[in-house]
């Protein structure tokens, strides 16, 4: 019964010093940048060449040199705003979102207005049913932009939607 309560006491202090926010919790918020990426900044971004990786095959790629986002190979994912975690934009298949450029995949969040509100349109692509693999190494490169309210990401998610509950 003490080891017990000597557990539950140390577990709890870990509990409670791990919720514990940093000295300072000051957090710097930035703008969103409303420019386009100048052309030293794309072209930076496209020098990274496919690695070789000893021990590895490659098994697949997309190095984004094409005029469209190759759809035997990606999927658009268009949803409603708020389809899922109350994002505020909806998920578009419109090439104003979701283009290539320079050797890129570029998705764009766009603000406009809809019914005199702050309406946005963003992209979502995925490999879903065009390609899974069990095991191996993922290799991808990303610029992501900062700004309050923005979450990019890259996600590995699994081929059967019920592991991740959508």
């Amino acid at each position: 019964m003490k080891k017990r309560v000597i557990c539950a006491a140390l577990a709890s202090f870990l509990l409670l010093t791990g919720c514990a926010g940093p000295a300072s919790s000051v957090v710097e918020m930035t703008e969103a940048p409303t420019e386009a990426a100048t052309e030293a900044e794309t072209e930076a971004a496209t020098e990274a060449e496919v690695p070789e990786l000893p021990g590895y095959t490659l098994l697949w790629n997309d190095e984004f040199n094409g005029d469209a986002l190759d759809e035997t190979i990606w999927n658009y994912e268009p949803h409603e705003p708020g389809w899922t975690n109350e994002e505020l934009q909806e998920y578009t298949t419109s090439t104003d979102n979701v283009f290539l450029r320079d050797g890129n995949l570029v998705i764009k969040a766009i603000k406009s207005e809809k019914d005199g509100k702050d309406y946005y349109t963003s992209g979502k692509v995925t490999a879903q049913n065009k390609k899974d693999f069990t095991y191996g190494k993922v290799t991808a490169r990303a610029k992501v932009p900062a700004g309050q309210g923005l979450w990019p990401a890259i996600w590995m998610m699994p081929k059967d939607e019920g592991y991740y509950g959508q």
